[in-house]
C-alpha cells in the first residue's frame, strides 16, 4: 500500500511552519513604531525570518523522533546501555513462599519443593523435594548441597531452614493390552506412549526462554515477576495428581498416533493382583509417582507374564507383536526437550538519528545576500562586504543557539543513562572521611578540587557547521577554538548552583522512572558536617572564589548527587532484594538487602570495619529468628523473637548524634522493615557498642561454621541432643551456636529495653566468650578512652587505643 499524506493531519506547533511564520509576521508588525511594511515572501527580512523557523521546525522534527531513536547509540556505541537492562531490573529476590519455592526447586533434577512450617517454631521451616526421578544417594547429596546454598542465596528475612528431605518414591505398575495400528512403529509408539503417561503423573516442569514468552505475547512485567530462574521462566500448570485414574491413563493412549484400541489396563503397586473393579490408585503421603518400566517394558517384550495372562500385551490384527527392548529403552533414554535458556535479552535500539548533524540556515539563504560557501563576492564594494559579514555574525547569535540545542539533542542519552566514571569513587571515599570525622591534609583538599574539575558537564554545545563566512568572520587564532566546542566547552561550570540543580534533577528524574525517592539534603544533615571543611577546602590553591557557606550548601548537594548516583548503580541489589536476608553461610560479613536499601536511603557507607573503634558511621541487622537455631527455643512473654528484627547503630557522630536525624533513620527504618516483621532500634554508646560487636561477630562466626563448606547435613536438628550418627565436631558447632545466640539475644533484649526484667541479662560474660568462642580471626579490638579534653582526629593524642590479640581455632 502506498504512504500517503493524511489531509486533515494537524501538525504540533513547534512543527508547524506555516502557523510560526504567521505569528512571528503578526508578532513584528504589531510591535509600535514599527516601519517593517512589506511583508511578502520576496522581501528579504521575511527571507531571514523563515530560514530561522526552518531550523526550529527542524529541531521540533527531531524532537518527536521515538524514544528508542533518541536514545539509539551509534555504531562505535553498540554495547551502549542506559539503564539496568530488564532481566535485572525486574526480577526480585523471592518475597513470598511461593517465590522461594520456585527459586529452590530450580534445579535440573527437580521437580516441586515444599517449605513447610515447623509447629511451634515461628520462622523455622521443613523443605521436602520431588525429584524428576529416583535418584541416587549421591545424586541426594549434591542436590541438598546445593539447594542449602541456594536457600541461603535467596533467603528471605525472618526465615530459616531446618531440615530437608526428599519424597519417596511410589512405584506405579502399569499393564496395558495394546492394538496398535497398521504401519505403526512399534519401539517409537511405546515410546511416545510412555512418555505422555510419564508427564501426565509426574507433571515435570516447563521452563521457556524468557525472549519466547515475550514473542508469545507476554508482558515483560509477568515474564519477570518474582526470582530469575536459571533454566529460564517456569510456566504455570496443574500439580501432579494424587489420584491416577485408569480412564484418564486410556484417553493419553487412545490419543497416541498408531494405538488403535486398548483391550485392558491393570495398575496398581503389585504385580496386577487386584480386583477388577478398581480403576483407581492413589499416591501414598510424602511420595510421589514415579512410572515402574521395570515391570512395564519386560511385560511388553514378553519376558514377564502376570498370574492368569491369557492375552498377548501387543497385537496387531491379532498377532502378536515383538518388541526390541534395547532400541525402546534407548528412545526412553534421549532428551525429549532442550532446556530453556534464560539469556539476558538484547536491547531495544532504535535508529541513531545523527542528531548533533545540523546545518546553518545562512547557506541555503539566495545569493543576493552575498553569503556563500566561495566567501565573500569580490565584485562588492568594502561597505557590501562589511554588511555581509555583519549579517553573518548577527544570523550567528542565532544559529549557534540552535546548533547547542541539536548538540543537547544528541547527548540526551548520556543526560539518562547511569553516572559513571572514577569520580564516583573518589568523592565517595572522602566524603567517608568527612562523615567520620576524620582529619583532611591539604593534599586531599587538593585531590577533591582536581576531582571537581573531571566531573561530567551537564550541558554541551558545538560550533555552527557548515557557517559559510567563517573564514572572514573570526580570526585564525579563534577559529579552530570555535569549530571544535562552539566558543565555550560548557554553558554551566561543575559545582556550580545551576549545574547542582539540573545533576540533582536529572539524578532524580532517573530514580522517579522505579518508583523510588531519597530524602532531600537538608534532612539528612549533611551541612553541619561540611561546614567545618568547607574552610579547609577552600584553603587549597585549586579552590575558586567562594565563601564558606556556599560551599557548604554545594557540598551537601554533591553530596546527595552521589547518594542518587549510588542508589542507582546498586538499583537491582537494592531493589530486588529489599526483603533479602544476609548469607550468613557465604561470608561474615555480608549484607542484607535490608541493610543496603536503609544504608543507601540515608547515605551511609557500609564496610567491614569496627564501627565501636572510631566515629565512622554504620550499621547492623539481626533477625531474631535465626537467634534460636532450631534447637531449645527461648521463651520471650513479651517480645515475639522469630517476627523482630533488631537495628544496632552507634548514638553518636556527626550525624548520628543528632536526634533530628536519628528519628530520620528510625523512619527509613520502619518504611523499609517488611510488615510481617517489628523493628526495634538499639541506639549503642561506644563502650556499649564494642560489646556488642564482640557478640555480634562471634555469632556470625558460629553461622559460618554451621552453614559453611563443612556444613552438618540440615535434615538432621537432633533435638536438642547429640545425634549418634553426626560426624565428629557437629554436636559442638551446634551447643556453641546455641550459646553465643542466647548470648547475643539477651543482650539485645537489654538495649531495645534497658528497663526490663533482669532475667535478659547474659548469663555468659565476656572473658567467657574470649575463652570458648574463639574461631580463628581477631577479636574486636577493646576500646579505651583517654583523658578528657583531647580532639578526636589528633595522631599525637589518639582518643582511643586497640589492640587485636592473635587467637586460635578453637573447634
Amino acid at each position: 500500500m502506498a504512504a500517503s499524506i493524511d489531509p486533515n493531519l494537524v501538525l504540533p506547533p513547534h512543527q508547524d511552519f506555516a502557523a510560526l511564520s504567521t505569528e512571528a509576521i503578526a508578532f513584528i508588525t504589531a510591535q509600535p513604531g514599527n516601519a517593517w511594511t512589506d511583508v511578502n515572501p520576496s522581501e528579504p527580512g521575511v527571507a531571514l525570518l523563515e530560514g530561522a523557523l526552518a531550523g526550529l521546525t527542524d529541531l521540533g522534527y527531531r524532537l518527536d523522533h521515538e524514544v528508542a531513536d533518541l536514545l539509539a547509540p551509534a555504531g562505535a556505541e553498540a554495547d551502549w546501555q542506559p539503564l539496568p537492562p530488564i532481566d535485572q531490573a525486574l526480577p526480585t529476590q523471592p518475597v513470598s513462599l511461593d517465590d522461594l519455592q520456585k527459586t529452590l526447586a530450580d534445579h535440573p533434577l527437580l521437580n516441586a519443593a515444599s517449605l513447610l512450617p515447623v509447629a511451634g517454631a515461628a520462622g523455622h521451616y521443613q523443605l521436602r523435594l520431588t525429584p524428576i526421578r529416583a535418584l541416587s544417594g549421591a545424586e541426594q547429596a549434591q542436590v541438598k548441597q546445593d539447594v542449602w546454598r541456594r536457600f541461603q542465596a535467596a533467603r528471605p528475612l525472618g526465615m530459616l531452614l531446618d531440615t530437608i528431605a526428599f519424597l519417596s518414591e511410589a512405584k506405579l505398575k502399569l499393564y496395558p493390552e495394546l492394538e496398535l495400528a497398521e504401519d505403526a512403529p512399534v519401539e517409537a509408539t511405546l515410546a511416545a506412549l510412555v512418555i505422555s503417561w510419564r508427564r501426565a503423573l509426574t507433571a515435570p516442569p516447563v521452563y521457556l526462554a524468557a525472549a519466547d514468552c515475550l514473542a508469545a505475547g507476554q508482558s515483560g512485567d509477568a515474564v519477570f515477576d518474582g526470582p530469575l530462574l536459571r533454566q529460564g521462566v517456569r510456566q504455570s500448570q496443574p500439580p501432579a495428581p494424587t489420584q491416577v485414574l485408569s480412564s484418564q491413563l486410556i484417553d493419553l493412549a487412545l490419543a497416541i498416533p498408531g494405538i488403535a484400541q486398548v483391550g485392558s489396563l491393570l495398575l496398581g503397586d503389585s504385580d496386577g493382583r487386584r480386583v477388577d473393579s478398581a480403576w483407581s490408585w492413589t499416591v501414598p503421603d510424602g511420595s510421589f509417582i514415579s512410572l515402574d518400566l521395570d515391570a512395564l517394558l519386560p511385560w511388553w517384550a514378553g519376558q514377564q507374564t502376570l498370574p492368569k495372562q491369557s492375552y498377548d500385551p501387543l497385537h496387531r490384527k491379532g498377532q502378536r507383536l515383538r518388541v526390541n527392548l534395547d532400541q525402546l529403552k534407548a528412545l526412553l533414554a534421549a532428551p525429549t526437550a532442550k532446556p530453556a535458556s534464560p539469556a539476558a535479552l538484547p536491547a531495544p535500539f532504535g535508529r541513531y538519528r545523527r542528531l548533533s548533524d545540523f546545518p546553518a540556515f545562512s547557506q541555503g539563504l539566495p545569493p543576493q545576500f552575498g553569503i556563500s560557501a566561495s566567501g565573500l563576492n569580490p565584485a562588492a564594494t568594502p561597505a557590501e562586504q562589511a554588511a555581509t559579514l555583519q549579517l553573518q555574525a548577527y544570523l550567528l547569535l542565532l544559529e549557534q543557539q540552535q546548533s547547542d540545542q541539536a548538540a543537547q539533542l544528541e547527548n540526551i542519552r548520556r543526560l539518562l543513562e547511569l553516572p559513571a566514571g572514577d569520580w564516583l569513587g573518589r568523592l565517595r571515599a572522602l566524603f567517608v572521611r568527612m562523615l567520620a570525622s576524620e582529619a583532611l591534609s591539604a593534599a586531599d583538599a587538593d585531590q577533591f578540587w582536581d576531582t571537581v574539575r573531571g566531573l561530567p558537564a551537564s550541558i554541551l554545545r558545538q560550533g555552527a557547521q557548515p557557517l559559510p563566512l567563517a573564514e572572514q568572520l573570526l580570526t585564525p587564532a579563534d577559529l579552530p577554538a570555535y569549530r571544535q566546542a562552539g566558543g565555550e566547552p560548557v554553558l554551566e561550570d561543575v559545582l556550580s548552583e545551576r549545574w547542582l540543580d539540573r545533576t540533582l534533577r536529572r539524578l532524580q528524574h532517573l530514580a522517579a522512572r522505579f518508583g523510588e525517592t531519597l530524602p532531600d539534603a537538608a534532612l539528612l544533615r549533611y551541612r553541619g558536617v561540611f561546614g567545618y571543611y568547607s574552610p579547609l577546602l577552600l584553603a587549597s590553591r585549586h579552590a575558586p572564589a567562594l565563601d564558606p557557606d556556599t560551599l557548604t550548601r554545594r557540598l551537601a548537594s554533591l553530596k546527595q548527587a552521589l547518594d542518587l548516583a549510588g542508589f542507582l548503580l546498586a538499583f537491582p541489589r537494592l531493589s530486588g532484594g529489599r526483603g533479602q536476608g544476609a548469607d550468613l553461610a557465604a561470608a561474615l560479613h555480608s549484607r542484607s538487602g535490608l541493610e543496603l536499601r536503609v544504608a543507601a536511603r540515608l547515605g551511609i557507607a557500609l564496610d567491614d570495619g569496627d564501627l565501636s573503634l572510631g566515629n565512622r558511621e554504620g550499621l547492623y541487622l539481626v533477625e531474631g529468628a535465626l537467634l534460636t537455631p532450631g534447637l531449645a527455643m527461648l521463651s520471650e512473654p513479651t517480645v515475639p523473637l522469630a517476627n523482630s528484627v533488631f537495628w544496632i547503630l552507634p548514638a553518636y557522630g556527626s550525624r548520628l548524634g543528632d536526634p533530628s536525624f536519628r528519628r530520620l533513620v528510625e523512619q527509613a527504618i520502619c518504611e523499609e522493615t517488611p510488615l510481617h516483621l517489628t523493628p526495634w532500634v538499639c541506639w549503642l554508646a561506644a563502650d556499649e557498642l564494642n560489646q556488642m560487636e564482640k557478640l555480634h561477630r562471634h555469632w556470625r562466626a558460629k553461622w559460618r561454621e554451621m552453614g559453611g563448606p563443612a556444613a552438618p547435613d540440615p535434615d538432621k536438628p537432633c533435638s536438642g541432643k547429640p545425634c549418634p550418627d553426626s560426624p565428629p565436631g557437629v554436636w559442638s558447632r551446634r551447643k556453641r551456636l546455641q550459646d553465643c545466640s542466647a548470648a547475643l539475644q539477651r543482650a539485645l533484649l537489654q538495649a531495645a529495653f534497658p528497663l526490663g526484667d533482669a532475667a535478659w541479662q547474659s548469663h555468659i560474660a565476656v572473658s567467657q566468650l574470649d575463652a570458648n568462642f574463639t574461631v580463628g580471626y581477631p577479636l574486636v579490638p577493646q576500646r579505651r578512652t583517654v583523658a578528657f579534653g583531647r580532639r578526636i582526629g589528633d595522631p599525637t593524642q589518639p582518643y582511643v587505643v586497640a589492640f587485636t590479640p592473635a587467637l586460635p581455632l578453637n573447634d
